[in-house]
């Protein structure tokens, strides 16, 4: 899956990077590749479920591949 992002170079030379749909996954780095590593691994978070988001029971759980 590819997902559309904002990639911004400020003036002092780092890069903020954010998903327009996902408000609040955002990250920044000294480089391009550092921010959009950093917005990979913000991303991964959101979509990750907590604890007590999950059924009790587990046998309910399944994975997908997105």
């Amino acid at each position: 899956m590819n997902i559309k992002v904002v990639l911004e170079k400020s003036e002092d030379g780092k890069y903020f990077v954010y998903v327009p749909s996902l408000p609040g996954v955002v990250a920044d780095g000294n480089t391009r590749d550092e921010a959009l590593s950093g917005l990979k691994r913000e991303l991964a978070a959101y979509l990750e479920p907590s604890e007590e988001d999950l059924p009790s029971n587990r046998n309910l759980l399944s994975e997908i591949e997105v």
